[in-house]
């Protein structure tokens, strides 16, 4: 999932990492323990907001930027394996 972009990058970034906080809170009712979950985000001011949200329910948090990813994007990857839920 993806919101549409707006084309503000704050807004956008802001949007995404919306999305992804949603989805971490989902993830408690949905995941087995050891799950893992790919989050897509643009780099800005509330990637470290997500990224410890992760760090708080999986015990491995990985930032992933693929090769196919233009040098110049902000576009990276959180993969967070290994949910330490119920």
């Amino acid at each position: 999932m993806a919101p549409n972009a707006t084309g503000i990058k704050e807004l956008d970034h802001q949007k995404l990492i919306s999305l992804c906080l949603d989805l971490v809170n989902l993830s408690q009712s949905i995941l087995k323990p050891k799950g893992t979950i790919l989050c897509k985000f643009w780099d800005g001011h509330e990637s470290r907001v997500l990224q410890n949200k992760l760090k708080e329910q999986f015990q491995d948090v990985r930032t992933i930027k693929p090769q196919a990813s233009r040098k110049d994007s902000s576009e990276s990857y959180y993969l967070a394996r290994l949910y330490k839920g119920k």
